[in-house]
């Protein structure tokens, strides 16, 4: 193979070009990728073996692809296609995960044949505050992390390049108490001037707020009236921030004075853009469509419909206004990062297409390069503003970027002056799972992935979670005694929300690509059936195995509770029977847990601004108790204990107890001193039958906080326009 100097000036041996393609196919990043590992495997073989002249786009097609002796390559781009595809995975690989690789494989534009190189040595030299004299509050009270030469796109590359002009990294502290939170939408947003950053902290009793922080000052603000906050974004002005609360869309004012303002009713909200005519451009309860408002307040008023009658999770979301109204970027999809596409419509809502087939959360730098996250990995390409076209390919220019690819945003933002500030968040938001008691934890699956919703087995002895390694969402069960783990067959390449019916016999899942809760056998094995079609949620059942209870995504009611009976068909299967409705309000209700004895039911709501814990009877008798004191979300039972986990990633526990028929608890306390990973709503820990043991997702290596600071980058456009090493 090729070499392009290193180490030594010599090409890597053979031994070492094989271990790290073996790296390369073990990563998270190529995983479950089969066609791109089969693809990069044949293409090293094939060059190690004295092949590299023999490359081409038919080769490729029959020997590597699967195409037949007909192929041609003029009517079948298959290997033009995926060589691309493969170049860009490598490229975020080496952004993320392989930072720390002795060798470097790249797959150069023009041909097939592979280049092997050995990384260069990692170098960097901290420059002084005086470095930057405008810079100098920030490093006051900041950790000094690059600077010199270029420093954005070595970070992302881990490889020098010449020193050109200096270039400041900084971790920044808040500036206030609480922690950068999300929920579905971003944590963070820096005014157009890149003079204002507006952060979403949460606070000690469990609502998440508001706090706006000058970047010519070491403390925030926080804005009145905004508990509760998601989503925000500035006005084209930058005296505005608008948010989601409360089924609402509000601005407040950026300097903290006055209250906030109801724009107008927002049952669900997957982000907004604030356009330059003042008007403010909605993407409204996962529906394929846009609405318009104007800033001012009124009634939303439909943009563009793209067509789909009631919900979908492949909506259009996390819109981002071009300047002089030259239309809207955005992206569409959802769960699972190749999933995700970035598109763009005109100001009017027509002309929609798409851009990029890849990435999520885009934003536009007037440097004239469009921006996009990748699984955690800050991508840049040039961009050509008045045809809404990408030229050249993108390259990677951050790693470590905050984001969710379950809701598809990412938590940075960049200023019209090319300040960029972002959450980061180590390892591409990888977690590892461990078993977890009152006194501490122990490692379960180490092997770090993006892992969601663990479940326990109602023997104890086993684990069904998710896993969105590489793009899909496949289920997984992990027998905990033999340490050993099988792949769910038979169901779609997208499940999610694993739920054990009582006896174990069978496992629940929500089917993503097409929405609905299947039924497949407890061991992972026979063909999956179909029992509610819909963007339903399975979360719990009765003891019994006669009731599922469910979360349903309404028309205009976002997530509401449902139930439903559970039988065996003739064939031994499961069949479910007509839906009942048990709780429905305006506000987001999800996570329904049956008590042990069926006669109660958990749930998360968002009523009071912000997701607590409540619970009601069943059949429900008109009247609630709130379990959470600070903030809740997913509820667990035992007979004596009820569990909830925190924003801030604690597991509570509360004992209750009937009394007269009315359901009594007592106040919460915490469980373990064992924080979990931030996977933002969505579930990451499950209780044992006897609560004695929790399997929760952690962070890998040492318990630290990792939301306690902000890194902020400045000039990057000098960067951008220097274009990929």
């Amino acid at each position: 193979m090729g070499a392009a100097g290193g180490q030594t000036g010599q090409q890597p041996a053979e031994a070492e070009i094989r271990a790290q393609l073996a790296r390369i196919l073990e990563s998270t990043t190529f995983r479950s990728v089969k066609r791109l590992r089969n693809l990069l495997s044949f293409l090293v073989g094939a060059t190690l073996a004295g092949r590299a002249r023999e490359l081409k786009e038919y080769t490729l097609a029959t020997e590597a692809l699967g195409r037949g002796a007909s192929f041609d390559p003029r009517i079948d781009p298959i290997a033009r296609v995926e060589a691309s595809r493969l170049r860009g995975r490598l490229e975020h690989y080496y952004a993320t995960e392989g930072l720390a690789d002795p060798v470097v494989l790249s797959l150069p534009k023009g041909g097939y044949a592979p280049l092997a190189t050995f990384a260069q040595p990692k170098a960097g030299v901290a420059a002084p505050a005086s470095a930057r004299p405008g810079w100098a509050w920030l490093v006051a009270g900041a950790t000094l992390l690059l600077v010199m030469g270029g420093g954005f796109g070595w970070l992302a590359r881990g490889r020098p390049v010449a020193a050109e002009t200096p270039q400041v990294r900084v971790d920044m502290a808040l500036g206030a108490p609480g922690v950068l939170a999300h929920q579905a939408g971003s944590a963070v947003v820096i005014s157009p001037d890149g003079g204002t950053v507006v952060m979403i902290l949460l606070q000690p009793d469990g609502a998440p707020r508001l706090f706006a922080r000058k970047l010519s000052s070491l403390d925030a603000v926080e804005l009145p009236g905004t508990a509760g906050a998601d989503a925000p974004f500035f006005s084209p002005d930058g005296k505005w921030v608008g948010f989601y609360a409360g089924a609402k869309l509000k601005k407040t004012s950026v300097d903290g004075s006055g209250s906030p303002v109801v724009i107008a009713d927002a049952p669900d909200f997957l982000g907004a853009a604030w356009m330059d005519n003042g008007d403010i451009v909605l993407a409204p309860n996962r529906r394929n469509a846009f609405q318009r408002i104007p800033a001012s307040g009124g009634k939303a008023e439909l943009l563009a419909d793209y067509g789909g009658a009631g919900v979908t999770l492949s909506t259009p979301r996390w819109e981002e206004a071009l300047p002089d109204g030259k239309g809207i970027l955005f992206s569409s999809g959802g769960w699972g990062p190749d999933t995700f596409a970035i598109e763009f419509v005109r100001a009017d809502g027509s002309g929609r297409k798409v851009v990029l087939k890849e990435g999520v959360y885009p934003r536009y730098a007037k440097s004239g390069h469009l921006l996009y996250v990748d699984r955690g990995a800050l991508f840049a390409v040039k961009f050509d503003i008045d045809r809404a076209e990408t030229i050249g390919e993108p390259w990677p220019v951050l790693s470590d970027v905050a984001h969710s690819e379950g809701f598809g945003f990412a938590d940075y933002d960049i200023a019209d002056n090319g300040t960029l500030v972002y959450w980061r968040q180590p390892g591409a938001g990888a977690s590892v799972i461990h078993q977890i008691t009152a006194d501490g934890s122990t490692p379960l699956v180490v092997e770090p992935g993006r892992y969601l919703f663990p479940r326990v087995s109602p023997d104890g002895r086993k684990l069904a979670y998710a896993s969105g390694d590489g793009g899909d969402m496949d289920l997984w069960i992990y027998d905990m005694a033999a340490r050993s783990k099988v792949r769910v067959q038979g169901a779609a390449r997208t499940q999610s929300f694993p739920l054990w019916t009582p006896d174990g016999r069978f496992l629940l899942s929500m089917d993503d690509a097409w929405p609905g809760i299947l039924a497949i056998n407890g061991d992972g094995t026979g063909k999956a059936q179909r029992l509610l079609p819909g963007v339903n949620i399975p979360f719990s059942t009765t003891p019994d195995g006669s009731r599922v209870a469910y979360y349903k995504m309404g028309v205009d009611t976002v997530f509401d509770l449902w139930t439903a009976p559970l039988s065996r068909d003739a064939k031994g299967g499961l069949a479910a029977g007509e839906p009942e409705l048990f709780r429905q309000t305006p506000f987001v209700e999800t996570y329904p847990a049956f008590s042990p004895n069926g006669k109660w039911i958990a749930y998360a709501s968002n009523e009071s601004g912000w997701f607590e814990v409540y619970v009601r009877a069943f059949p429900d008798t008109g009247s609630g108790v709130k379990v959470s004191s600070n903030g809740g979300r997913v509820a667990a039972w035992t007979p004596t204990h009820i569990y909830y986990s925190t924003s801030d990633q604690r597991i509570m526990s509360a004992a209750w107890r009937v009394e007269g028929g009315r359901f009594q608890v007592d106040p919460p306390k915490q469980w373990t001193q064992v924080r979990l990973a931030d996977t933002g709503v969505l579930s990451n820990y499950s209780m044992s039958p006897d609560g004695k043991v929790a399997v929760g997702l952690v962070w890998p290596g040492p318990q630290i906080e990792r939301g306690n600071r902000l890194t902020v980058v400045q000039d990057v456009f000098a960067e951008l326009r220097r274009g990929p090493r």
